[in-house]
Parts: C-alpha cells; structure tokens; sequence
C-alpha cells in the first residue's frame, strides 16, 4: 500500500483513480481470456461432434439409406406376398352354384348402397364399371354364379383366377354352355401362374373362398397346417389381395386356418358382414384347433378403408 501510495504521489494521480484503472484492465484482460479460452471450447465440441458423427457413419454404414432401405424391405415383402398368392394351398376343387349366398348377398347390397355412381340400370342399381375377382375359381361356379345371379348388369366384369389349367379349361366350358347366355366377355378367366392379378386389377371386389387355408386333406391336423401354411403365409396371401383391391372395396374370404383380425392389415379395413365358416382356427401358440363358435358365424366380408403400402 506504501508503495502504491509512492506511485500515486509520484505520478500525482489519486491513491483511488489509480485502483480503479488497475481494476478495468484486470476485468479487460479477463474477458479476453474468457473469449479466447470459449472459442476453443466450441472448436472442441464441434471436433467431438464431427468424429462421433463419422465413427457413427463406419460403424452405421446404413445410417443415411434409410430410404433405400425401406424400399428393399417393401421388394422383398412383395416378392413374398407374390409368392403366397401364387401358392395352392387347398388342393380340393371341388365347388357348387350360390355356395355362400350370405356372403355374395352382403356384397350385392354394398354395392347397391354405398359404390353407386352413373347411369341406373334396369333392376335399379346405379353402379358403373366395377370389376369382381373371383380368386382360387376351380372350375367356375362361383364366377359364373357372381356373373349371372349377383352382379348381372352390364356395369360388371367377373375375373376368375386358379393355378389349375384344367379347372380352368372346364370353368371357360361351363360359362359358354351357361344359360341364359352370358354377354361376350362378361366372364375373362386366366391363370395366376402365369399372369399377375395387376394385369386386370385393381378390383372393387375380391372373393377369396375356401381357398386360403390347409384343409380336408386326410391326417390333416394343427401342426400340418402350421408346417404347410403357416400364420405368416396367411398373412402374405392377404397382403397380395390388398394390393390388388381398391379403396373403398370389398374383401370377402370365407373359411380361413386364421382371423383376418390377427393379421397387421385388418386396421384399414372395416368389418360389414359375418358368415358360416366350416373350416377350424387354428391357435400357433397352443398348436391346436380353436374351439369353434355355437353358431359358426366369423367375420367374412370387409370393406378396406385405407390404402396400403404401394407394390414396386
């Protein structure tokens, strides 16, 4: 203090104005070396950031194809529904005229209330250029009952799809000799081993009875059906008829090994209508048969609300 007191009067400056210029330069200096000492902090950082980044990057070489990705995951998930589609599963053909009138009435009726548009027809309807898929059609009676009994007015066109050529062969004599005579073309049979349902889809109806599930075969039982088409099939064979269906169309499947309920799609579909259902539910966590309801009534027809994940 006797030394600064020295200075002061040496220099004939204030004992007080000489502290506070001590002060301002002390806090001067401070704040320079607080600006220096913080850049080099946020360089750190951003260093830091930048290498965990790239580590990310070797160790994630996926980490910016996620689009890429996806699109592999969807071609392959395609590629499978496909395969599912494609696959006979019930070996029987065996089929009859009006075999489930409950479910082709349930579709008529929508049809009339809810997909009317155009001109009416001469039974009342107001419905225009819709087109009906019967798929696994064997040897022609459900398509042939769909285009005579159900969806008989010019507005309609009846797709009939098996793997079987024979059944085939025999379904297009069946519609010829038909009576009355079904108009030209009202009825276009093809085979889905050969041609994809796209070539003539997207549908407004698609009918997929008694064919997605594993039964009548003697010795059949939970476990074979669990081998031979398991839940993950079901769910693909289903995955290829939404694809091929149109927002705002019918999905109508009576007897399944499944619920369609189980399935990741049932969400964009609304329930309209339950039928008898013969064939048995089959439970994969217990491997056996569910047991079956009094009445035999399952969901059988649903109306998709939304549309899926488009096919590449």
């Amino acid at each position: 203090m006797v030394i600064f007191r020295g200075y002061c009067e040496l220099r004939g400056l204030p004992m007080r104005r000489l502290l506070q210029r001590m002060a301002v330069a002390v806090i001067t200096f401070a704040i320079g070396l607080w600006s220096v000492n913080h850049h080099d902090v946020e360089e750190v950082l951003s260093s830091s950031l930048s290498n965990k980044t790239t580590q990310n990057k070797s160790l994630n070489p996926n980490l910016h194809q996620t689009t890429e990705g996806t699109a592999a995951q969807q071609e392959n998930r395609t590629e499978r529904q496909k395969k599912a589609g494609q696959s006979q599963i019930q070996l029987s053909h065996t089929s009859a005229m009006n075999r489930y009138p409950d479910e082709y009435s349930a579709v008529q009726t929508y049809f009339r209330t809810e997909m009317s548009g155009g001109i009416s027809d001469s039974d009342g309807t107001t419905m225009k250029n819709k087109k009906i898929l019967s798929f696994g059609a064997a040897t022609g009676e459900e398509a042939i009952t769909l285009a005579s009994m159900y969806f008989s007015n010019s507005t309609f066109t009846v797709y009939g799809v098996d793997l079987d050529e024979g059944s085939l062969e025999t379904a297009k004599t069946s519609a010829a000799a038909h009576s009355p005579k079904l108009d030209d073309g009202k009825i276009i049979f093809f085979n889905g081993q050969d041609t994809d349902l796209s070539k003539y889809g997207p549908y407004d109806a698609i009918f997929a009875n008694s064919v997605l599930c594993y039964h009548g075969t003697p010795g059949v039982n939970p476990q074979s059906i669990l081998a031979k088409y398991p839940f993950a099939a079901f769910e693909d064979s289903l995955g290829y008829l939404d694809a091929n269906l149109n927002v705002g169309g019918v999905l109508a499947i009576v007897n399944t090994n499944y619920h369609m309920s189980d399935t990741k799609l049932h969400t964009r579909y609304k329930i309209l209508a339950q039928c008898k259902n013969f064939v048995p539910k089959v439970d994969a966590e217990s491997i056996s048969y569910e047991k079956k309801k009094s009445d035999g009534m399952y969901d059988c027809v649903w109306v998709k609300q939304e549309a899926g994940e488009k096919r590449q």
